[in-house]
């Protein structure tokens, strides 16, 4: 009973595809699930212009290596991705945190 309703049931549900193709519409690229996969955490910059991270401090780095310096009070939020990295995103721009 429960074969014959198993191989109904498959006819009427499943899709037909081919070796070529896949389930899945677009593949997600490596950089993709790293930022995706990330750990959002609200921090405030202090009066030395650096950010405090599970006890240690940061300061933003611009994509040229540059110091970027922002006023004590700054809300901002730190993302740690899934492989470790550190950034800090203030005011919809993104920062390497160091």
């Amino acid at each position: 009973m429960l074969p014959k309703f198993l191989e109904i049931f498959n006819k009427q549900f499943t899709l037909c595809i081919n070796n070529t193709k896949s389930v899945f519409n677009n593949q997600v690229d490596s950089e993709t699930i790293n930022l995706t996969l990330s750990i959002l955490s609200q921090r405030t910059v202090d009066s030395g212009h650096s950010i405090k991270y599970h006890n240690k401090f940061y300061k933003t780095i611009d994509k040229n290596g540059n110091n970027i310096f922002y006023a004590k009070g700054t809300k901002c939020m730190v993302i740690k991705t899934l492989n470790g990295d550190l950034y800090a995103s203030v005011d919809k721009d993104i920062y390497v945190l160091e």
